[in-house]
């Protein structure tokens, strides 16, 4: 009778550990996430791996959720970051009915506005610039067993927008006279775009420097047919930013001098460019006037020589 009563015991306990290993197989759902470059060719739209990507590129993520369960999945919730470097291209989501948040926590509808208060005390709605969205989300429902559904949205990799470098008006220094010469110089300057960095406060697009890796990974959120949450995360996709070179040259205006006087003209040289860079600057004669003993000062923003010819 023991011998009975201990079998049934174990048949009971082997069934229970049955049970609850089918209890604590929640449902599989599986997340892919991809990134392409969103190109154009012949006037139609073509996407193209994106192991690199520069400045003004557009880059498309698609994230993917897949049951691979034999259950329904209850209450499927997408999220797809948007990541640092990169600006949400305007209603490019899809489904087009996202929420989008600029802290990756609280969400609302699309576009997202937040209470300013002006001068004489009221509250007025504004619009946030979308600059600083930094994440999508999308309820997607219950997702059947097999079934897939799908989210994407574009980005754009931050233009540059650089300030004023280090060399801040590069002084011009000419000496003018009524002869003809062939006067010119040749100057190797180094100008450092890295530095710009934490000098633009608050600025929501700065441009990725060259050599930075962005990086993405989507999730999800669903509950089972038990009443279990469950989080989900994509692989990571990554695409490294390339230099581009890029600089401007302003002059602040014609200068008047008379033969053999000394004539000051402000250059600002300016690295437009996400990286350290070098530049030639090189002097030439045009107009009606040809200039002798060209030289190239750096200044301290006064507009006058300060120290040797560089």
């Amino acid at each position: 009778m023991r011998t009975i009563i201990q079998r049934c015991w174990l048949a009971l306990l082997a069934a229970a550990l049955a049970l609850g290993s089918a209890w604590a197989a929640p449902p599989q759902v599986v997340s892919e996430l991809t990134v392409a470059q969103v190109t154009t060719v012949d006037g139609k739209t073509v996407l193209r791996p994106a192991p690199v990507s520069k400045p003004g590129d557009i880059l498309e993520y698609r994230a993917r959720y897949t049951n691979r369960s034999a259950a329904a999945v209850l209450g499927l919730v997408a999220n797809l970051p948007i990541p640092a470097g990169t600006t949400l291209v305007d209603r490019s989501q899809i489904p087009p009915d996202a929420l989008a948040s600029t802290d990756s926590t609280h969400f609302a509808p699309l576009p997202l506005t937040r209470a300013t208060r002006l001068a004489d005390g009221s509250e007025q709605r504004v619009l946030v610039p979308i600059e600083e969205y930094r994440a999508l989300r999308w309820s997607l429902g219950t997702l059947p067993p097999g079934g897939s559904a799908q989210v994407q949205a574009r980005v754009r990799v931050n233009d540059i927008r650089f300030p004023e470098l280090i060399m801040k008006n590069p002084i011009i220094h000419l000496s003018s006279s009524a002869r003809r010469s062939q006067g010119g110089w040749l100057r190797r300057t180094w100008l450092t775009a890295g530095l710009l960095l934490a000098a633009i406060n608050g600025a929501q697009a700065v441009p990725p420097p060259a050599g930075t890796t962005i990086g993405n990974q989507a999730s999800a959120t669903y509950t089972d047919t038990s009443g279990v949450s469950h989080t989900v995360t994509s692989n990571v996709v990554q695409t490294t930013v390339q230099q581009v070179a890029s600089l401007t040259l302003t002059q602040n205006g014609a200068q008047n001098a008379t033969a053999g006087s000394v004539a000051y003209y402000p250059h600002t040289l300016t690295n437009t460019g996400n990286g350290s860079d070098t530049f030639n600057l090189t002097t030439g004669n045009s107009g009606g006037f040809t200039m002798t003993a060209v030289q190239i000062y750096a200044d301290n923003g006064s507009g006058q020589p300060t120290g040797s010819p560089i």
